[in-house]
């Protein structure tokens, strides 16, 4: 329990100031990373800490949105004479610096929050509780409605602990993610917020790629299948699934 000799000093810690929050991120990631070979009794006295760090701590930021007037100045109109240029590209250069200088650390925060989500996502999965499934199902869900490829991350937890799970949790989350797939037929974009795509000229924003959330989760559906005592599922064919829709 939480007054085992382990739990007591790792929950202090994981509470811990340390100054640079992202430093805090990275020493509180770096803390969990030997739970990843525990069992799951030396997990549970650390629950609530790590459903706190889901739901609170691993939050990625967004890129800025600038204003007009500054986006104006990147973009310096044609045809300028020559000293009007030199003037306005010291500005470019100088607007270019600022836009860098706030920008890349988010994505270097991101990184670092998705490296703690995904361990967390682990943790929660291998604790085989309702309420640590219910957490991640509620992330799940979450993750396709804000078109994040996170979502794979999730599913990757849970694929991970589907032959330790007993029959009624199995059947629990089988039934879940079946019907979140349902929900979810075509493909669609997904942002990674750890992907920069930097703009010189425009507002900066994340990579995207096409996934097919629905295929993803029903493949998940079919491995816990087995374990659930549930029939698999038919996985709909991408290529003739893409025909259908043209």
């Amino acid at each position: 329990g939480l007054n085992s000799p382990f739990a007591q000093p790792l929950v202090k810690a994981l509470k811990g100031k340390y100054g640079d929050p992202l430093a805090e991120l990275y020493v509180i990631y770096q803390l969990l990373q030997p739970l990843k070979m525990a069992g799951n009794e030396t997990i549970r006295p650390i629950k609530t800490a790590l459903l706190n760090l889901l739901n609170k701590r691993c939050r990625y930021e967004r890129m800025p949105r600038w204003p007009r007037a500054k986006l104006a100045i990147l973009n310096p109109p044609p045809n300028l004479p020559a000293d009007e240029l030199i003037k306005r590209m010291e500005k470019v250069h100088q607007l270019r610096r600022e836009k860098t200088t706030a920008e890349r650390p988010i994505i270097k925060r991101n990184r670092v929050v998705r490296a703690l989500e995904t361990t967390v996502k682990r943790l929660l999965a291998m604790l085989g509780d309702a309420s640590a499934d219910e957490a991640l199902l509620k992330r799940l869900a979450f993750e396709e409605t804000n078109r994040l490829v996170t979502y794979e991350d999730t599913l990757a937890a849970i694929k991970a602990q589907a032959e330790h799970m007993k029959q009624p949790r199995a059947k629990r989350i089988y039934e879940q993610l079946k019907a979140m797939a349902y929900k979810v037929g075509r493909k669609k974009h997904y942002l990674d917020p750890t992907s920069p795509n930097y703009s010189l000229t425009g507002n900066s924003g994340f990579g995207s790629k096409p996934l097919y959330f629905a295929v993803s989760t029903l493949q998940v559906v079919n491995i816990v299948a087995t374990f659930a005592k549930q029939p698999a599922v038919p996985i709909p064919d991408v290529k003739k699934f893409e025909a259908r829709r043209r």
